[in-house]
């Protein structure tokens, strides 16, 4: 029985090994594919310009960011309704503070962000790539299995991330490119599809579009390391 029990645990012990190698072989290959940690932890600002296609409306969307500290997105609508079109709406996280001035706030004016709407801006937009190293907020990585995601092999992993975010993430077998991810939260699910990957700087590549459950978003502009006015970062109706 003894014998028995040891076999058993011997087994185990060698396929967890095994399934822990595997795993931390797609992932270099991954971090591989889309630059390098090195080159990714050598970003220190990133400026983006993009269109985001919504139920009829096309808005196009400004990202500027000082990695871990600061980000400014800037919303002009083109739409139907002229209103909104002549509006200049944005979201400012910068450290522990932030402003939003959005169509749905309640009064046409710049509201203070709430603790929790930080966190959540900082958590989507913070983070480069659920699988380059971190000092913090280290999520769990798991590999599961082999699944085909619009006939293409991919490796599925979960990944749990310490704000009870948990996303299922499909990397091409052949590409180590992400292919697919679905980010399940308490009170939503959301897929998204990652194609039309380009390299900048000759150093990191990057998906140009990503086509989601309710959208479908175009990058036209992606530059890294260009110096950001600091005042980007500080809420103003001008």
């Amino acid at each position: 029985m003894r014998r028995v029990v040891l076999l058993i645990a011997i087994l185990l012990f060698g396929s967890y090994f095994l399934i822990a190698q595997v795993k931390e072989d797609i992932l270099k290959k991954h971090l591989n594919a889309i630059g390098g940690a090195k080159n990714w932890n050598n970003v220190k600002t990133i400026r983006s310009v993009g269109l985001r296609e919504s139920d009829g409306s096309i808005i196009e969307k400004k990202k500027q960011k000082i990695v871990n500290k600061a980000i400014r997105i800037d919303y002009t609508y083109q739409s139907r309704d002229k209103a909104l079109n002549d509006k200049k709406f944005f979201i400012i996280v910068n450290g522990n503070q932030g402003w939003k001035y959005l169509p749905d706030n309640l009064k046409d004016s710049i509201e203070t962000m709430t603790s929790g709407e930080i966190a959540y801006y900082k958590n989507e937009h913070f983070t480069l790539s659920p699988f380059l190293p971190k000092e913090n907020m280290q999520p769990r990585i798991e590999y599961i299995s082999k699944e085909d995601v619009m006939n293409t092999p991919c490796f599925k992993f979960s990944v749990n991330h310490t704000t009870g975010k948990t996303e299922f993430i499909y990397i091409d077998t052949k590409t180590y490119l992400i292919r697919k991810s679905i980010s399940i939260t308490s009170d939503s699910e959301v897929e998204f599809d990652y194609e039309e990957y380009k390299q900048v700087n000759q150093k990191i590549t990057i998906p140009y579009k990503i086509t989601s459950t309710a959208d479908v978003f175009q990058m036209t502009q992606f530059e890294v390391n260009q110096p950001l006015n600091e005042q980007l970062f500080i809420p103003s109706m001008k």
